[in-house]
């Protein structure tokens, strides 16, 4: 079976040669189209082509009663200015075919576009998203860590001064009694020669009270040193608290950041949009272009109608 694509383009290159007066053959046929690997092929489509060629040149004989020769000039009139408005025609709808098929690759790298950058919005989006809970997550754990170690903080603060003050009073109270029996001491050792054995007691009941004396100092120091440790961990607190506030002012840096990144990728979006919005209206132009080159071809067509309707009257006059 015949390929019909091949047939017009055998049919049109016979055309063209036969309207420029040359003779057509299978040879030259088969020398142009590298399709051919024998003459037998390129000999159907040229038979094909001559009986058309024939059978219009006996339909133009029949109706108009020309001779044979000048139906033959009509003839290749007729197809050279057929075969030249085919040739325009032709480039015509391959430009507007071109024009229609960039239309497309730019309308489809535009669609290509916009659902990527739609696909980054809303990876963006999530992004905030989870940035958003991560910090609320972050500010109530660390808001919670603090009142947790700041009521810890205040209870164990509570306690030491407490503790202080009891061992102060009880220092106090050593000292007046220490104070009483170097008194004591004192009155003891005026009558010592009289009451040795009060002597004895009242140094051994001073010995006592030192002993008391020196671990009640211990456990103020103690304690002392406990009230600094708290004070320690006050500082450690509150340096925790300053690096939570500088950690949540990088958060926010970050949102602002990836909201301004956001504001941008809306507006290129915007400026897709318009591309797409421009590659649709060259489409619609183009076909608007297509419609007008088969209002041409109609026109033609028409014309060559009324063409052969006006040599009517003629032959039969």
């Amino acid at each position: 079976m015949m390929s019909n694509n091949m047939q017009e383009r055998v049919t049109d290159y016979c055309n063209e040669l036969y309207a420029k007066g040359e003779k057509v053959t299978v040879r030259m046929i088969l020398a142009h189209f590298d399709e051919f690997e024998s003459s037998s092929t390129a000999h159907k489509y040229y038979r094909h082509w001559k009986a058309e060629m024939e059978a219009n040149e006996k339909s133009l004989y029949d109706k108009l009663g020309f001779s044979a020769d000048f139906t033959q000039i009509f003839m290749k009139e007729i197809s050279r200015f057929s075969a030249e408005a085919e040739q325009r025609y032709k480039q015509m709808r391959d430009d507007a075919v071109e024009q229609c098929d960039l239309a497309i690759q730019d309308l489809t790298r535009a669609e290509d576009r916009y659902e990527k950058q739609s696909a980054l919005v809303q990876q963006q989006n999530k992004e905030i998203t989870e940035l958003r809970e991560q910090l609320k997550s972050s500010e109530a754990k660390h808001f919670a860590d603090m009142d947790k170690q700041a009521e810890t903080n205040a209870v164990l603060v509570n306690e030491l001064r407490q503790q202080i003050e009891k061992l102060e009073t009880e220092a106090d109270s050593s000292i007046k009694t220490i104070e009483n029996l170097r008194t004591d001491h004192a009155k003891s050792e005026l009558v010592l020669e009289s009451n040795k054995e009060f002597v004895e007691e009242a140094r051994e009941r001073q010995n006592h009270l030192q002993t008391e004396n020196k671990e009640l100092t211990t456990a103020v120091a103690t304690l002392t040193a406990q009230l600094e440790g708290a004070k320690e961990l006050n500082t450690s607190i509150q340096s925790r608290l300053d690096d939570y506030s500088s950690t949540k002012a990088e958060l926010e840096t970050q949102l602002s950041q990836i909201k301004t990144e956001k504001a941008g990728t809306e507006t290129k979006l915007s400026e897709l949009n318009v591309e797409l919005n421009t590659s649709r209206a060259a489409t619609e132009s183009l076909n608007a272009r297509l419609g007008s080159l088969e209002e041409v071809n109609n026109q033609r067509e028409r014309y060559i109608t009324e063409l052969e309707s006006k040599l009517e009257p003629q032959q039969r006059e």
